[in-house]
C-alpha cells in the first residue's frame, strides 16, 4: 500500500451533499448565503428573505421569525413543502402567515441587488410572479437560498472505476445499496434517495450487513420525515397525490386539532392530522401531520 492509496475488498461511498447556490445575478454578494452560511451568522438578521419553501427554507424562515426577524419566504411551487401533502403545505402557509411570515408561493427571486435603499437594507431581492413579471423588491439584511442540494461526487473520479452516476451526479444503487460495480456500495445523500439523516444511517446498516454476507434489503415505503418548523410537520408513507400516482384509489380522513380538548387546554388549536388509505383494502398508505405548537401568533 503506497502513500495516499488504500486497498479494500469493499468500498462504501458516503460523501454526502452540499447546498446549491443558484447562479442568479447578485448571488455572490455579501449576505447571500445557503443553510451552511446561516450557521455562521454572528447575529439574527433584522430582515431575511428565504428562497425555497422546502424543508430547509421553511425551517430557517420559522427560526428567523422565532427570534424576531421580519421574514419573506418565496417558493415557486403552489404550496410550501412541495414534497409533503399539498393540504399540509397549505396549512403551514396559514400558520406562517399568522406568525407574521410573508409567504409568496408561485413566485421566484430573479436577482439580488446590493445597492440597498433609503430603509438602510444592504440587499434587495427582486421577486417575480408565475408569469415572470416583476412584482416586488424586498429589502433584506440576508438572503438565504434553500433550493436544494447537490451530491459530493465531483473529484472522486468515479468514472475511472466504472461507477455510474446520473445526470445530476448522484450514484444510483440497488435495494442492497450496491452500485453497478461489484463490491462498491453507496449510502446517504450521494445516492439521491431520501436526503434524511436517519435514512442515511439505515442505509449504512444495510450496506454493512450486505458487505458482511447477509441478504439485507432496504424498504423506503415507511420512512418517517419531520420538518422542524413551528408548528412542526411530520409524515410517513405516501402523500395523497403520490398514492394516486402509483395507482391507488384512495380515501383520506382528517382530524383538526381545533376539535381536540387537549389542544384547547394548551391554547394551541392550529394544525391537523390526516390519514391516507387504499379505498378497497383499507391499508394505510400515509399519514401527513401538521402539529400545533404553544406559541403566540406574533412569535
Amino acid at each position: 500500500m503506497g502513500a495516499g492509496n488504500l486497498s479494500a475488498d469493499d468500498i462504501i461511498i458516503a460523501t454526502g451533499s452540499q447546498p446549491v447556490m443558484p447562479g442568479l445575478p447578485g448571488s455572490d454578494l455579501p449576505g447571500v448565503i445557503t443553510s451552511d452560511g446561516a450557521f455562521l451568522l454572528p447575529e439574527v438578521p433584522a430582515r431575511a428573505v428565504v428562497v425555497g419553501g422546502s424543508a430547509v427554507g421553511a425551517e430557517w424562515a420559522s427560526l428567523f421569525r422565532t427570534f424576531g426577524a421580519e421574514v419573506t419566504l418565496v417558493e415557486m411551487m403552489p404550496t410550501l413543502l412541495p414534497a409533503e401533502d399539498a393540504e399540509i403545505g397549505r396549512a403551514l402557509t396559514r400558520s406562517f402567515t399568522k406568525r407574521g411570515i410573508k409567504v409568496l408561493t408561485r413566485h421566484t427571486v430573479t436577482a439580488i441587488e446590493g445597492e440597498g435603499g433609503s430603509d438602510g437594507s444592504p440587499l434587495r431581492a427582486l421577486v417575480a410572479d408565475a408569469d415572470g413579471q416583476p412584482v416586488e423588491s424586498v429589502p433584506a439584511d440576508i438572503v438565504l437560498f434553500g433550493v436544494g442540494r447537490r451530491p459530493n461526487t465531483v473529484g472522486l473520479d468515479l468514472e475511472k472505476a466504472g461507477v455510474h452516476t446520473d445526470d445530476r451526479g448522484y450514484v444510483p444503487v440497488t435495494d442492497r445499496l450496491r452500485t453497478n460495480v461489484p463490491h462498491v456500495s453507496a449510502v446517504g445523500d450521494v445516492t439521491g434517495r431520501l436526503q434524511l439523516a436517519h435514512v442515511a444511517s439505515h442505509q449504512a446498516l444495510v450496506a454493512a450487513s450486505v458487505v458482511s454476507g447477509h441478504d439485507e434489503r432496504i424498504d423506503y415505503r415507511a420512512v418517517p420525515a419531520a420538518t422542524f418548523t413551528r408548528p412542526e410537520v411530520a409524515s410517513v408513507g405516501l402523500t395523497e397525490a403520490q398514492a394516486r400516482e402509483v395507482g391507488h384509489e384512495i380515501t383520506a380522513a382528517r382530524f383538526p386539532f381545533a376539535a381536540l380538548g387537549r389542544a384547547h387546554a394548551y391554547g394551541a388549536t392550529d394544525g391537523m392530522v390526516k390519514v391516507v388509505a387504499d379505498r378497497s383494502s383499507g391499508a394505510v398508505l400515509g399519514g401527513p401531520h401538521h402539529r400545533s405548537g404553544r406559541e403566540r401568533p406574533d412569535s
